[in-house]
Order: C-alpha cells, then sequence, then structure tokens
C-alpha cells in the first residue's frame, strides 16, 4: 500500500500541487508566527540585557547614596571599576512627519560601551543625542538635523550614530550624562583581569552588607539570564493571539484540501474501478487513499515550515531583530507540522470513503484520450485566463 501511494504521488505529482500548496500555507502561517514572534522576544530581551553586557558584576541598591556605595565598592580587592548602570526613558522622536519610539540612555563610561559610534560622536551636552542606524532610519534623519520628542518642550540636536541592534518597536539612542536626573538602582562592577570571581563576589557582598542590608550581589550572567525573561509573558499574550488566527488559517487550508481530494477523487474513478474490478476492498481503496494524504501531509508541512522560516526571516529583516539570529523552538515547530499532517490526514477521510465506493462497473466508463485531455486543459486555460484578465 505504501509503495503504491508512494508511486502515484511520483507519477502523478501535477495532481497534488493544489493540496501541497494549501497544506504549506497553513503550516507556514503557523510556524512563521511562531518563529518570527520568539525571534522577536529574544531579541527585545537581549536588546534589555546590553546595557550589562560588560559588567562582571551587578550591585542592587536600597536607599544607599549612590556616591558613597560606589566609593566604597571601588576599594574592593579585585574590582577596576564601578558605574552607575545605564538606565532608559522611552521617548518618542519626531522628525519631519515621521515619529520613532525610541530608549534614549545616559552615555554610559567607556568601559560599558556595548556598542560603537559609526558616524558623529556621542552626545556631551545637554540637547544632542545619538542614535542607532535603525532610529536614524525610521526618522528619516541625519547628523545634524533636529528633533523634537512628543510631550517634551526641549529639542534635540543629533551628533552620532551607532551600530545598536533593533527589534519589533525598539530602537536606542543616548543622551548626555547631565540630561536627565535619572535615580540608580544598580551599579555595574567590572573586575580586574585575572582576578577570581569567587573570591571578589565574596568581598563585594561583605562590603555590600556593611552599605545595607537590602543591598543584593549577582554575577552578570545572572543578572542578564533575569533580563533575558522579562518580556515572555507580554509576548506569550501575543503569540497566542496570533496563533488564533494561524488555527483558522489551517481550518480553512482543510477545507481546501477536502474539497481538492474530492476533486482528485472523482477523477480517478475509472483507476478505483479497476482496483475493485481486480479485487481490491473497499479497504484497501481506501487506506492506499489516506496513505497518500499521510504522505502528502508530511511532505506538505515540511515544505510549510520552510515557508514560515522564511517569512520570519523577511520580518526580521525588516525589523533588524535578524542580528540576534532566528529563535526556533523545535517542540512549537513540531507541534505545527503535526497539525499539518493531522488536519491533512483528517479532511481526507470522507473523499476517500466515497472513493471507496467506487463500483467496478466504472472502470467501464469512457474516458478523453491524451489528445483531448490536452485540447480541454488549453481551452479551460484560456477562458480562466481571459475572465481573470477581465
Amino acid at each position: 500500500m505504501w509503495k503504491h501511494a508512494v508511486s502515484e504521488l511520483r507519477l502523478h505529482p501535477g495532481r497534488y500541487i493544489a493540496t501541497l500548496i494549501a497544506i504549506a500555507i497553513s503550516v507556514g502561517f503557523i510556524s512563521a508566527i511562531s518563529i518570527f514572534v520568539n525571534s522577536q522576544q529574544n531579541a527585545m530581551e537581549r536588546l534589555a540585557a546590553l546595557p550589562m553586557s560588560q559588567a562582571d558584576l551587578i550591585v542592587r541598591l536600597d536607599d544607599t547614596p549612590v556616591d558613597e556605595a560606589i566609593s566604597r565598592l571601588s576599594s574592593v580587592a579585585g574590582v577596576d571599576g564601578v558605574a552607575e548602570m545605564p538606565i532608559s526613558m522611552l521617548y518618542y522622536l519626531t522628525h519631519g512627519d515621521r515619529s520613532a519610539q525610541t530608549n534614549l540612555y545616559q552615555v554610559p563610561q567607556e568601559w560599558q560601551h556595548w556598542a560603537q559610534v559609526v558616524e558623529g560622536r556621542l552626545p556631551a551636552k545637554k540637547g544632542e543625542v545619538a542614535l542607532s542606524r535603525g532610529a536614524m532610519a525610521d526618522l528619516g534623519a541625519r547628523v545634524g538635523d533636529t528633533l523634537s520628542a512628543e510631550g517634551e518642550e526641549a529639542t534635540f540636536t543629533v551628533v552620532g550614530v551607532t551600530d545598536d541592534p533593533s527589534a519589533l518597536f525598539a530602537t536606542t539612542g543616548y543622551v548626555s550624562p547631565d540630561a536627565e536626573d535619572l535615580y540608580a538602582w544598580e551599579l555595574a562592577v567590572r573586575l580586574t583581569p585575572g582576578a577570581s570571581e569567587p573570591t571578589t563576589l565574596a568581598a563585594v557582598k561583605r562590603q555590600a552588607a556593611e552599605l545595607g542590608q537590602h543591598i543584593s550581589v549577582v554575577t552578570g550572567d545572572e543578572a542578564r539570564s533575569e533580563s533575558l525573561l522579562s518580556l515572555t509573558d507580554g509576548f506569550d499574550a501575543l503569540k497566542n493571539m496570533l496563533q488564533a488566527f494561524a488555527a483558522v488559517a489551517l481550518l480553512v487550508g482543510a477545507i481546501t484540501i477536502a474539497n481538492t481530494f474530492t476533486i482528485l477523487a472523482a477523477q480517478r474513478r475509472r483507476q478505483t474501478g479497476l482496483l475493485r474490478a481486480v479485487g481490491a476492498s473497499p479497504g484497501q481503496v481506501q487506506g492506499r487513499l489516506m496513505v497518500e494524504a499521510l504522505l502528502l501531509g508530511a511532505v506538505g508541512s515540511l515544505v510549510g515550515l520552510g515557508l514560515g522560516a522564511l517569512v520570519a526571516w523577511i520580518g526580521g529583516f525588516v525589523t533588524e531583530s535578524n542580528y540576534f539570529g532566528l529563535a526556533l523552538r523545535p517542540v512549537e515547530l513540531l507541534l505545527a507540522w503535526l497539525a499539518g499532517v493531522i488536519a491533512t490526514f483528517v479532511a481526507a477521510v470522507v473523499p476517500s470513503l466515497r472513493a471507496a465506493r467506487t463500483r467496478p462497473i466504472e472502470a467501464l466508463q469512457s474516458v478523453p484520450t491524451a489528445a483531448e485531455a490536452r485540447r480541454a486543459g488549453l481551452a479551460r486555460a484560456i477562458v480562466c485566463g481571459v475572465t481573470g484578465v477581465v
């Protein structure tokens, strides 16, 4: 049965193109949503973690004065530098008739820089701003242009461009350290090259305990891991909402697949009648069609996964999140593939049952010759083409 089904697919691939396309589109929609949303989540989480990317330790303050904490922690053996963790404020910047949502950070200390300046310089005084290439593209701005901020009376002059990566609804910029009076609640600590992290961590914790009871110290890796989990709930809600549309697409695809199999079964009535005439049982006829549906579902769903990955990559190219790569979750992709296979299998049940009832007498019906079939196909193509143009 499997051998016969494979032979049918190999010898008459044209019969199954419409079914393959319907399956691929349905599964591609599901997988594209999964890959795109997961990739955007990964990009935004990693963007949020970039300000602490150069820190070996993170100290979380309570109400301890920042200057005192920096002074005390800088005296610990093995500590090479202590600085306030860069904090961002969300601005809606406008240039002409274009706007962009941008996270503006105070310019960090040199050892904390996580991006490079590719044009101009970083801000040195109030009223100056440097933006990532993504933000500059969104605004259609150039170095020297003046930007306004929604809800703010101040304006900004663009003095530089950085190579910060972007993601969905997220671009980055920098303002001078005295541009905003932001409260620092975390300190970044850099260790002296060659210093033992466990030893220095213990010493920093002892010094922090003397500063305040509620001050905590974690490694940079621990802080970055926590930051990577901070946006999960919001993106899960977005993904679940989009997956509801994917389910509708899969249902529509199943209807298309069922209709296509119905047409296929009608086209093959003479062949099915011949099988019945030589002794095939209704169960064997139905089984053969169901095996074909299973193979079609497997191949079409696999093509759909590739199509979904391509669509997600194009979306990531537009949002610039491809800097961080595509986030492929095997379990979700496996579920998308299984959904396509099951939908195809279920959609083929009714057409295969009808085909199984074909009587051997159907083998005697007249069929057009190859030349007649070609002429009929050409006539249909012309009529459909003219109708489509009109």
